[in-house]
């Protein structure tokens, strides 16, 4: 009996409005992928219709199966249908319900896999707005080019892609390295996003868009709002994670002290940023957790690598770090009154 190519793990919660599309898309781009391959689909709880279109999917497509659970979060169920996959598929991938694959992204992912032995390949991120497609401007320049079996000790910046529905992840390393997702945090795929880059010795980029990831009305896709106080707590323990470990590996001699300097440059530059804007909103608490930890975090960079990092919100984040909520704030609204003036 011959092995499946690929898994695809798919969870979903309350997605009836996406499903048809998504049923369409199975129909048009996933039956032209020349691959064989399996659907799981997990049904986090969903109160709206989706159960029963899951139902009639799986009625019409052999190869799709539907896994209902109770409301568990996206983290448990990922978990659930990396579980029920089957034994003998080679690769697994994550897609999100809303999402959608370019044609022939998994046969291209796949065969880059293939050509290289790569325990993790990954490619370009396509967001998508309506009728507007544009690449993922944080991680564009990472896959600018093909790149084959290289390793993160030479190309630290993949630290910066801190997703996995952009990756194919060869099973037996999957199983080996023993990732699951935590469970009941917001941002919980970014310690196991950064941990598939940090353990893999082979490493294959594809210049290809392999994933198209919807931007909502709102700006965002799925994003927590930030100003709450359990969606900075759960970013920041993942960015101390992936430092950690990175230290980790730094001192059994597996990677470089170079490693750790991008990774800080690269959470100066976006992550932190991210919760600048908010402090006018937010309360003290809110205020000392972003002070004490990211002090933690880069509070040791050079004047000169936390200037290089660059960040709209760079002097605004070093008066966090440095001063009080009443000046760090200050500063928030001088900085925003001169780039009103420069677009007045």
């Amino acid at each position: 009996m011959s092995h499946l190519d690929l898994s695809l793990v798919i969870p979903l919660f309350n997605e009836e409005e996406s499903l048809a599309e998504l049923h369409a898309w199975i129909d048009r781009v996933c039956t032209a992928q020349g691959l064989r391959y399996e659907v799981i689909f997990i049904n986090d709880g969903s109160t709206d219709g989706s159960d029963k279109i899951l139902e009639m999917l799986a009625a019409e497509i052999s190869h799709l199966t539907v896994i209902n659970q109770k409301n568990l979060g996206v983290a448990e169920a990922r978990n659930r249908g990396v579980a029920s996959m089957s034994s003998d598929s080679k690769y697994l991938m994550f897609i999100d319900s809303d999402d959608l694959l370019p044609k022939r992204a998994m046969a291209k992912l796949v065969a880059a896999a293939e050509n290289s032995d790569a325990q993790l390949t990954a490619g370009k991120t396509v967001t998508f707005y309506g009728v507007r497609y544009f690449d993922r401007p944080s991680t564009a320049s990472f896959f600018a080019a093909d790149r084959a079996a290289i390793t993160l000790e030479q190309m630290p910046e993949l630290l910066g892609d801190a997703v996995v529905w952009n990756k194919l992840f060869r099973t037996d390393y999957w199983r080996a390295q023993g990732f699951k997702f935590p469970k009941g945090v917001n941002y919980e795929d970014m310690t196991l996003a950064a941990d598939s880059y940090l353990n893999a010795d082979r490493i294959t980029l594809v210049s290809d868009p392999v994933y198209f990831w919807r931007v909502r009305a709102e700006g965002e896709s799925r994003s927590t709002v930030r100003f709450e106080q359990s969606s900075l707590e759960d970013r920041l323990l993942s960015m101390e994670q992936i430092s950690n470990r990175i230290k980790a590996k730094i001192r059994a001699g597996k990677l470089s002290a170079a490693v750790l300097e991008s990774y800080q440059q690269r959470i100066i530059r976006h992550d932190l940023q991210l919760f600048v804007p908010y402090l006018e909103h937010v309360d003290a608490t809110y205020f000392s957790t972003l002070k004490v930890r990211c002090k933690a975090l880069v509070g040791k960079v050079s004047p000169e690598q936390f200037e290089a990092a660059g960040g709209r919100y760079n002097e605004v984040l070093r008066m966090v770090m440095s001063s009080t909520r009443a000046e760090a704030i200050r500063t928030l609204q001088t900085l925003e009154k001169a780039e009103n003036r420069l677009t007045a």
